[in-house]
């Protein structure tokens, strides 16, 4: 969606970047071994990883890193997929599901899994659809609000005193049951 490209692997090991109006074909040459590529719903980014973990996100219009490939917080996964928003963008690797902001590139968070699998979001960009290798279907709320109301619902109350001292140190202690 939103380009009439798309990158394709061919015999010799490169990646290729291929017109499906003209047929024209270019090498994509990022500087590096790529791992795993999903272009935003727009085509104006490229997602990518590594084997060895990197993560980056690549302009396509400007031809260069927006995001430079890091390795701060590595995810080798090859299954890469855009939210319809193109707001971020989510990969499974090594039994966790990863998940990046799609304009940034930054790490937003992981959930660990049981097995490789899939991942898809719905629609709405709202969920994300985790399916294991193993069997088990899960979605992932991306929604940080419903956390809070979980959290609130599970527990029936704020975190004390001390409970704040011991997990959140530095920050002072505030009320959030009150409020979901």
């Amino acid at each position: 969606p939103g380009t009439t490209q798309l990158v394709a692997d061919v015999d010799n090991g490169e990646r290729v970047v291929l017109d499906t109006v003209t047929g024209e074909s270019s090498p994509l040459d990022l500087g590096l071994e790529t791992f795993g590529l999903a272009y935003s719903p727009d085509g104006t980014r490229l997602a990518v990883t590594t084997r060895e973990g990197g993560v980056g996100l690549w302009d396509v219009a400007q031809a260069r890193w927006g995001a430079p490939v890091s390795t701060r917080q590595p995810f080798a996964g090859w299954d890469l997929t855009f939210a319809a928003d193109g707001s971020e963008w989510a990969t499974i690797a090594s039994g966790a599901v990863g998940r990046f902001d799609g304009r940034t590139g930054d790490f937003l968070g992981s959930v660990t899994i049981g097995t490789g699998g899939a991942v898809g979001y719905t629609p709405d960009s709202r969920t994300l659809v985790i399916a294991e290798d193993s069997g088990p279907v899960r979605r992932w709320t991306l929604d940080a609000r419903s956390w809070l109301v979980a959290a609130c619902s599970m527990a029936g109350r704020d975190l004390t005193d001390s409970e704040w001292r011991d997990h959140l140190p530095g920050r002072d202690p505030v009320t959030v049951c009150g409020r979901a």
